[in-house]
């Protein structure tokens, strides 16, 4: 299981996400990222996608609409936003669909539409036999403020579909923006860089594994040596936006004065997504395998998940996240090795947890073994 559960973001934490908005806010080309009804960027200090003004957000001592504290992920509503690493953050913005639409539409397929089972049998059965087009029928659309190196990782996933607003190529027409193929990395050439960068927490700076290519071995640094090594990235991080900066001034382009950010460098998009590849997104991202970094992005997304497909995200977790597959090697292996007495035991343990005949007869075949409900 993962836990979604967030904190609150204090006040002195949140002034990162106005700045972050405001370059683009600032840019009248803008108004299709922020929202279609436009805004004059006289009142920024005034209006903001987050329900709060700019004011609000700043003089606030904990961020109601931050996912501060939530007590469940169904509070979670289009406008909340969770705080992500030191700077980032990822907005819920808006969603289409939700479960009963979803096995509405899987219906049409073999009853056209004539409901013959219940909801949650019928995602659940969907999920566990990997019918997934139905959960294309969902969609989510996110504002994600990121590191550069993190979202190289999201951007992998091309099920999705990608519009930057380079802090943004800055996007000047309906089609643009309509059409949702657009893939931009975030671009300087607009606008100066937002002066956030990652830096990493001091239990995540960890030796390479000896054992995995793309890990970490845990504990394998002192606490003095990780305070050392971060100070290291920092002082390293300023030195490059010192010399950005300074090439500002001298009025050196800036798409030439940006080449030398590090990739720890903050960028913002707008990702829009169906169910189902989120769903595969999240399940390769929150995985134990995946780096640190990214798997608090795949967490907060997840919550948003549970909030407005809880269904689907309890039939996910239960198949995808914390389940498992067996190959047929593996299942000879078991059925050799236990006993028909013993499966039949396995079974009981199971049968008296599902209450679905459907799942425990499946689970009954896997086991080989025969049963009468």
């Amino acid at each position: 299981m993962i836990d979604t559960h967030f904190t609150a973001v204090p006040a002195d934490k949140s002034k990162h996400i106005v700045e972050a908005l405001a370059p683009v806010a600032m840019n009248p080309d803008a108004r299709y990222f922020l929202g279609r009804g436009g805004f004059d960027p006289a009142k920024l200090a005034e209006e903001t996608r987050f329900g709060l003004s700019v004011s609000q957000l700043l003089d606030k001592g904990a961020i109601s609409s931050l996912a501060g504290g939530k007590s469940s992920d169904s509070e979670y509503k289009p406008g909340d936003t969770i705080g992500v690493l030191n700077y980032g953050f990822v907005e819920y913005m808006e969603a289409m669909g939700d479960d009963d639409a979803i096995a509405d539409a899987a219906r049409t397929s073999y009853t056209g539409g004539k409901r013959t089972r219940s909801n949650e049998g019928l995602l659940r059965y969907l999920l566990r036999h990997q019918h997934t087009t139905p959960f294309e029928m969902g969609e989510f659309k996110f504002r994600v403020y990121i590191p550069i190196f993190v979202y190289r990782q999201m951007f992998r996933h091309r099920t999705a579909s990608q519009l930057e607003p380079e802090i943004a190529d800055c996007i000047t027409n309906d089609t643009a923006f309509q059409s949702f193929s657009v893939q931009n990395e975030m671009s300087g050439r607009y606008v100066e860089m937002p002066n956030h960068y990652f830096l990493p927490e001091l239990a995540s700076i960890q030796k390479q594994s000896t054992d995995n290519k793309q890990g970490r071995n845990e504990g394998t640094f002192s606490p003095a040596e990780q305070k050392a090594l971060r100070d290291k990235f920092q002082r390293e991080v300023g030195t490059m936006r010192q010399w950005y900066e300074a090439s500002l001034k001298d009025d050196v382009a800036k798409e030439l004065s940006r080449v030398n950010l590090p990739l720890s460098q903050y960028t913002l998009l707008i990702w829009k997504i169906d169910l189902k590849n989120l769903m595969h997104f999240i399940a390769l991202r929150a995985h134990g395998h995946a780096q640190y970094e990214v798997r608090e992005y795949a967490r907060a997304l997840l919550a948003f998940v549970r909030t407005r497909f809880p269904v689907t995200a309890s039939a996910f977790e239960d198949y995808m996240i914390s389940g498992d597959r067996f190959s047929r090697g593996e299942i000879e292996a078991l059925r050799t090795v236990l006993t028909e007495q013993q499966r039949e035991k396995v079974y009981q343990h199971f049968a008296e947890q599902v209450k679905n005949s459907r799942e425990r007869a499946e689970f009954a075949a896997k086991l080989g073994i025969t049963v009468k409900e």
